[in-house]
């Protein structure tokens, strides 16, 4: 949801996600994760940057670490949350669970963050294999 600072957001678009990708900024703006979980989102998924990410439901919560870039291979970080997004949603779509769809979008975020720009900056499958971010039965 953009613009994360809206606070009008209607009751039943809530009730209707089933996850909800957001960074932390933006939960805390929406209620916090408790209270975005007692709203009706199935899952949160909350991105923390070069931290990696926490997956959370009402069962609990899971926090997953970054993949650790080196510093000189930081090129450009802008399109990372896109590229998490869209490959976890990616990932989920081949039949990974939530952890596992999550840590595998943890690695392609990673990926991107190593070439300049944002579509541009996303690698190919077969760059993602070479690199091992593509996850196994999927």
């Amino acid at each position: 949801p953009c613009p994360a600072e809206a606070k009008d957001y209607p009751p039943e678009m809530f009730q209707l996600t089933d996850v909800l990708c957001v960074n932390e900024s933006e939960a805390q703006s929406m209620g916090g994760v408790d209270g975005l979980l007692a709203k009706g989102v199935g899952v949160c998924l909350i991105t923390l940057g070069k931290d990696g990410c926490k997956v959370v439901t009402k069962d609990g919560q899971q926090h997953l670490p970054g993949v650790v870039v080196p510093a000189g291979k930081v090129v450009d970080t802008t399109g990372a949350g896109d590229a998490f997004t869209g490959a976890f949603a990616l990932f989920k779509g081949k039949g990974l669970g939530d952890a596992a769809a999550a840590e595998a979008a943890c690695k392609i975020a990673a990926l991107t963050v190593q070439k300049k720009g944002t579509q541009s900056s996303y690698p190919t499958h077969a760059e993602a294999v070479e690199a091992g971010a593509w996850p196994s039965g999927a």
